[in-house]
């Protein structure tokens, strides 16, 4: 619906978006503020499906924010994702519904090239593949966030997630360290696999 490129400082608020590949992508975009948005059903294909990506944008941020996605609907991947951006900053959300198999509600992806982020009083409900993850990542805190109502089986006619319904994850494909949860907490999960 909406995309940033090679543009710093830019300032998107008060935005609702709807059935795109994407809600909100950024390429290069350091210092974007993105606050006060709505985003449903977003269709993708791999490897779009968020309501908003950080890509190569340093220093970014997402607050008050809320996100619905039909899982008979929706062709989801994650819903938030900051793929080697470093000290994003994602805050006051909801993220309600993930139907891949692959993608979870917030996910860090530093690799070698970013470190640092925080993500603080969000929930992430009816997540099919997880809630909350730093794949590779370096220096993320998760503060005050909650994961309810996972999903298990085969979620919107996509299969069943590549992590058996992971809630909380920290992965290294190099390395992965600094990776830190704080008053954070789960409910109703449909298969006990938490962390």
């Amino acid at each position: 619906n909406i995309q940033c490129r090679s543009s710093a400082d830019v300032v998107i608020t008060r935005v609702r978006l709807r059935d795109g590949s994407s809600g909100i992508h950024t390429w290069a975009c350091p210092r974007v503020h993105v606050s006060f948005v709505e985003g449903y059903n977003f269709r993708g294909p791999f490897p779009r499906g968020q309501v908003v990506q950080f890509g190569v944008s340093n220093d970014a941020t997402l607050e008050d924010f809320y996100t619905k996605n039909d899982i008979n609907v929706s062709w989801t991947e994650d819903n938030v994702n900051s793929w080697h951006s470093s000290n994003s900053t994602i805050r006051r959300g909801l993220v309600d519904g993930n139907n891949s198999r692959s993608g979870v509600g917030v996910i860090f992806e530093h690799a070698a090239v970013a470190t640092g982020g925080l993500v603080e009083d969000v929930d992430a409900i009816r997540m099919g593949n997880g809630c909350f993850s730093a794949a590779d990542a370096h220096n993320v805190t998760f503060r005050n966030v909650r994961c309810q109502q996972n999903l298990c089986g085969n979620v919107g006619g996509r299969g069943a997630s590549l992590s058996n319904s992971l809630m909380f994850n920290s992965y290294q494909n190099t390395l992965s360290d600094n990776i830190r949860y704080y008053s954070s907490t789960y409910n109703y999960s449909c298969n006990g696999n938490i962390a």
